[in-house]
């Protein structure tokens, strides 16, 4: 990209800074309802020699105060006024409590064009309301953004966008940078000059630029008179338009100017003789990335960190994870860089450390932020960490010129301490980081065989856990000999026999009930199907002919239907037990005398009881010891025991 392409490109940048769309207020003003403020019947020549040239306070003069004086208001602001007297901005009683009281007006100014008091159109409680209001606001934005956006507008030029254009727009000719103060809460609102620039509408002369109408911006003159010379010089300026005027009104009210300051700075106005912004290094990098390329910049890398910084060598004040570290060492490095992140990723972290390292090598440093909140966090990090004393705040509500001479002498004059550090701590903490390496290194080495980290292993062991965790169930722990041997060959086939084992057991779930539950039948080819086949029906046929013959038996002996193997031996032993008896007829078993008492039927009893212990006892005698025995005695006890049955 050509120099004179750069030129261009940075122009229309910078042109892009301003809003010059009739959204912006600078350009189509409007009063907002509670944060505008009209200033009727005086001049803005004399307020501004008030405010900027003697840096006077002026007061607020409510409507009741008036003295018969009256001002013309639009009809947008008039509309406002008289919603706020109908109460629709009401403070709440906390609100209330804390306004302001109107001041007594003891005497009266001999012009009320050059006194200290700017005349209002609201009543007294609508004027509180209205500067409560807008000093909250200014506030807030203020310890939000860190600059202020309240302004005096005087003077305003009513234009139009094209001259074919029906419709006037207001926009406001000169801005001075103004706050509302009080010494307490009862006490009254005064409007003071901040001492920052004042300066005239540059959106207003941009926009103008497209009507071929070249106006000079406002320079802060010597005395009172060069507002009305500006003034002048801008109704030359649009003398070809009759239609178009300049009036003479006052408004406090809100304008930002967030890319004011850095569309300054990029004019070439702004930069010193025989140099432009597109002179710059930078900018050329921004817009032409070629040209700040250098092919042998040694970028820091995060694998590096261990091997190219010591303990000794580093300065950081708070934890840094190796990004953080990457950046930091590039700035130390003097690189040009953007770190992007979300909240709540360190970004303000990383710019306290910057700020600790770049200390230690005695640089000096220059954070800015378009936010103040942002600035209020590393100011505090380095307050507690103790290099508050390091840091002078130039933005902010400490910043007046007694608190910063008085924060400058206190450090300057400051005895500085210097920490001792024994040289051991450092090889201790060389020792201790190179042991978390070597644990880091080996959780990220690969186990042989597999090839698969330990890392990767406790996150697969944890991600299983998790599985059976949320489904109930306790893992299966299996023992697997030299695990560390185990080839991604076999690892693989395991891994496909388990597939192939879960999609089978999809089919023939549930497995508790399974007929084939804990057989090992192998391979099975399709012959073999049809010889299992032909088993199976046999087995069938015979265990239907078993089902009717065990229907059979239950029904003629009286036994339990089976339900097992074991089951059927039992019954068919019952049932050999029945055939073996001695046939009875049905009538002896089913006569009633068995069920009635009589002392035949227990004598019956008693003989066959002691019939069944003769036998018993019998049995039980010895073997005849030789062929001499004595028969006579057996045949005699044998002979007594028939006579006891009788």
């Amino acid at each position: 990209m050509s120099y004179q392409t750069v030129e261009q490109e940075l122009e229309i940048s910078r042109k892009r800074l301003l809003d010059l769309s009739m959204r912006n207020r600078l350009l189509n003003y409007r009063p907002a309802k509670s944060k505008t403020l009209k200033i009727i019947d005086k001049v803005p020549a004399e307020v501004y020699e008030i405010l900027v040239q003697n840096e006077r306070q002026m007061e607020f003069k409510p409507k009741a105060a008036a003295n018969g004086m009256s001002g013309e208001l639009n009809r947008d602001e008039d509309q406002a006024d008289r919603a706020d007297e109908n109460g629709d901005d009401v403070l709440t009683a906390e609100e209330a409590s804390v306004v302001w009281k109107l001041p007594a007006q003891n005497s009266v100014a001999a012009s009320h064009h050059t006194d200290r008091f700017l005349q209002t159109a609201l009543e007294p409680d609508a004027l509180q309301r209205r500067l409560y209001r807008i000093a909250n606001l200014a506030q807030s934005f203020f310890e939000e953004q860190g600059y202020s956006i309240l302004f005096l507008a005087l003077g305003f030029l009513e234009w139009k966008e094209a001259p074919a254009a029906e419709i006037h727009r207001r926009a406001p000719l000169i801005l001075v940078p103004v706050e509302l103060t009080r010494a307490k809460a009862n006490a009254p609102y005064k409007i003071i000059w901040t001492g920052d620039e004042v300066f005239s509408n540059i959106s207003l002369i941009e926009k103008l630029k497209e009507q071929l109408l070249d106006i000079d911006s406002f320079e802060m003159p010597d005395n009172k008179h060069g507002v009305d010379e500006y003034f002048q010089s801008v109704r030359i300026a649009t003398k070809k338009f009759p239609d178009w005027k300049i009036t003479t009104d006052i408004c406090l009210d809100f304008f930002s100017f967030t890319k004011f300051v850095l569309w300054k700075d990029l004019d070439k106005k702004s930069w010193p003789a025989g140099k432009t912004p597109a002179d710059h290094p930078l900018i050329q990098s921004l817009l032409d990335p070629e040209a700040g390329t250098d092919p042998n910049d040694d970028e820091f890398s995060e694998d590096e960190i261990d091997e190219r910084l010591h303990s000794e060598d580093t300065y950081h004040i708070l934890d840094a994870d190796p990004s953080q570290i990457a950046v930091i060492e590039a700035i130390k490095a003097g690189r040009n860089l953007v770190v992007e992140g979300p909240p709540g990723t360190g970004k303000s972290q990383t710019i306290a450390n910057c700020i600790g390292e770049l200390l230690a090598k005695g640089k000096s440093v220059l954070f800015v932020s378009e936010k103040m909140a942002a600035l209020e966090v590393v100011k505090s990090r380095l307050d507690r960490l103790g290099l508050g004393d390091y840091c002078l705040e130039l933005h902010s509500r400490k910043t007046n010129k007694k608190e910063f001479l008085r924060e400058l002498e206190r450090t300057v004059t400051a005895t500085p301490t210097v920490p001792d550090v024994d040289p051991a701590f450092f090889q201790r903490h060389e020792e201790l980081r190179g042991r978390l390496n070597e644990y880091a290194e080996a959780m990220r080495s690969p186990v042989d065989g597999l090839r698969l980290t330990p890392f990767q292993l406790i996150g697969m062991k944890e991600n299983v856990l998790r599985h059976f965790q949320s489904v109930g169930r306790s893992l299966l722990r299996l023992n697997i000999q030299d695990p560390e041997r185990l080839l991604p060959q076999a690892w693989e086939e395991a891994k496909g026999k388990l597939k192939d084992l879960s999609r089978a057991l999809q089919i023939v779930k549930p497995i508790g009930s399974h007929p084939w539950k804990g057989t090992q039948p192998g391979l099975i080819l399709p012959d073999d199907e049809e010889r299992i086949g032909g088993i199976v029906d046999k087995c069938l046929g015979h265990h239907a002919k078993l089902g009717e013959a065990l229907n059979r038996l239950v029904i003629s002996c009286g036994v339990s239907y089976p339900h097992c193997v074991d089951q059927i031996s039992t019954c068919v032993e019952a049932a050999q037990v029945v055939s073996r008896s001695i046939p009875m007829n049905r009538e002896v078993l089913l006569n009633s005398e068995w069920n009635k008492p009589s002392a035949q039927a227990d004598d019956l009893i008693i003989k066959i009881k002691t019939y069944q212990d003769l036998k018993e006892s019998l049995r039980l005698l010895p073997p005849v010891a030789s062929e001499t025995a004595d028969l006579d005695q057996q045949r005699a006890a044998f002979a007594a025991g028939q006579d006891m049955l009788q």
